[in-house]
């Protein structure tokens, strides 16, 4: 008697790859606000800048992130597992729509890391060049 191989479900391999992307997003962003603000934040503070209102948000969220950080890493979880779910559940219907929400998602997360790393230098732009007159 030979074992049969059972293939997974479909839409596991497009689930699992897109769930991997955006929990690598995901920690690019921690990683972001847990080790590239906090320096930035002291440097602002030091010279008492008058930071714009993007900036004093991420500043913000930097300090809740490493605050509640094991909070924030459940939640997480949770978020990768209903977006497993989802596109599970878009990749059984067709594959468009699991592969539009994968990307949707990856997207907003990239481009929500831009504007945080844009919201810490333009300040640290700015002190540069005052510093240089």
């Amino acid at each position: 008697m030979s074992a049969s191989y059972a293939p997974p479900p479909r839409g596991f391999g497009t689930s699992a790859w897109g769930v991997a992307l955006h929990a690598a997003l995901l920690f690019g962003l921690f990683v972001l606000y847990v080790i590239y603000v906090p320096p930035a934040a002291q440097v602002f503070d030091r010279y008492a800048l008058t930071l714009p209102k993007a900036t004093r948000f991420v500043v913000s969220l930097s300090t809740l992130v490493a605050d509640y950080w094991w909070a924030l890493g459940l939640a997480a979880g949770a978020a990768l597992a209903a977006d497993f779910a989802a596109i599970w559940a878009l990749r059984r219907t067709g594959a468009a729509q699991a592969v539009v929400l994968i990307a949707t998602v990856a997207l907003l997360l990239v481009a929500y890391g831009a504007l945080t790393v844009y919201a810490v230098e333009y300040p640290k732009e700015k002190l540069r060049q005052a510093l240089t007159r």
